[in-house]
C-alpha cells in the first residue's frame, strides 16, 4: 500500500470517527496512535496474519485486533463508499462506449461481466452446505459479480452471494440492470439471450461465427485480467479474509480490496498517460 494512501485513510478515519483518535483510558494512560491502529488492521489484510500477531509489540490482544478490524473496514466503507464505488455517470458510459468501440472494435459494449468465487476457509460448520458447491471445489465460497472495462476499472461490484448458487442466480439477485447505461457487456455462454447480455459461441460452425467468436473471447479477458489483478497481486490482501469468521466482516474486508485496487488502477493509469497523479485520498473528507 503507498504511503499517501494509508496517510490518507488516517488521517480521515481519526477526523471522522472518534475509535480511530488518541485517547486515554481511565487510568489516565495513553492509548494507541491512529497510525497504529490502523497499522493492525492492515497488516492484518496485507499479510494475512492473525488479529493477535501484535500481541507481544504493542499489547494487542485477539480480541481487540478483530474488533479494531471490523471497525476499520466500516469506517473505510462509510466514507470513501461514493467517492471510489459510485456508478457511472452519463459521462463515464460514454466514455466506455467510445473505448471498447476504439480498442475492441465492439459498438456499444460497456463491459465484460464475470463471476469468481472467493474462498472462505473459517466458515461456520452450519454454514458449509450452502457456501459449497462440486464444481468449484469442496471449500464454501463467495461469489463476486464484477463488470470491468479494458483498463481493467471495476466499476460494478455485487459480492456476498453463497457459493452453492451459479452466474445466473446471481445476476438475477444483482442490483446491475437497475439502473445501467444503454449498451451491452460481453459473456460466457451461461447467461440468457438477453438484448444487453452478449454471449459467446460455443460451437461455432462457420469460418464467421468463430471469427466471432475469437474477437468476443479475447475482449472479455478484460475481466479476467481485473480478476487477476485482485487474486494474484493482492493475494495476501484475500488470503486474511479466509480466515475470518464473520460474514459481515468479511464483505466490508472485501471492499476494502476493490477500493485498494480501485486506487492502485488509477494510479497506474496515470503513470502509463506520464501525467502526474491525483491525490488519492483526501485527509478532509468528512
Amino acid at each position: 500500500m503507498q504511503k499517501e494512501l494509508f496517510l490518507g485513510i488516517v488521517n480521515t478515519l481519526s477526523a471522522r470517527y472518534e475509535y480511530f483518535q488518541l485517547r486515554t483510558d481511565a487510568a489516565c494512560r495513553i492509548s494507541l496512535s491512529p497510525l497504529q491502529k490502523c497499522m493492525i488492521v492492515v497488516r492484518q489484510l496485507a499479510y494475512g496474519g492473525t488479529a493477535d500477531m501484535f500481541d507481544e509489540y504493542l499489547q494487542v490482544g485477539e480480541s481487540i485486533g478483530r474488533e479494531r478490524l471490523k471497525n476499520f473496514c466500516q469506517g473505510v466503507r462509510e466514507t470513501f463508499r461514493d467517492t471510489y464505488m459510485q456508478k457511472p455517470t452519463v459521462a463515464d458510459c460514454q466514455f466506455l462506449l467510445d473505448l471498447h468501440g476504439r480498442t475492441h472494435n465492439f459498438p456499444g459494449m460497456l463491459g465484460s461481466i464475470d463471476c469468481m468465487h472467493w474462498e472462505w476457509t473459517n466458515c461456520p460448520t452450519a454454514w458449509r452446505g450452502q457456501y459449497t458447491t462440486g464444481f468449484k471445489g469442496t471449500h464454501p465460497t463467495i461469489i463476486l459479480e464484477a463488470i470491468a472495462n479494458q483498463r481493467l476499472w471495476i466499476w460494478h461490484s455485487y459480492f456476498g452471494v453463497v457459493g452453492s448458487n451459479n452466474d445466473l442466480n446471481v445476476v438475477q439477485s444483482s442490483p446491475l440492470f437497475n439502473q445501467q447505461c444503454k449498451g451491452y457487456y460481453l459473456a460466457d455462454g451461461i447467461y440468457p439471450s438477453w438484448p444487453v447480455v452478449l454471449n459467446t459461441i460455443r460451437c461455432p460452425t462457420s469460418r464467421k461465427m468463430a471469427y466471432f467468436t475469437e474477437k468476443q473471447e479475447a475482449a472479455r479477458k478484460d475481466v479476467e485480467r481485473a480478476f487477476g489483478s485482485k487474486m494474484k497481486v493482492k493475494e495476501s490482501q484475500t488470503s486474511s479474509m479466509k480466515t475470518l469468521l464473520d460474514q459481515a466482516t468479511v464483505l466490508q474486508a472485501s471492499f476494502i480490496v476493490r477500493v485498494y485496487h480501485t486506487t492502485m488502477m488509477n494510479v497506474f493509469r496515470h503513470l502509463l498517460t506520464c501525467a502526474k497523479p491525483k491525490p488519492i485520498m483526501h485527509s478532509n473528507v468528512i
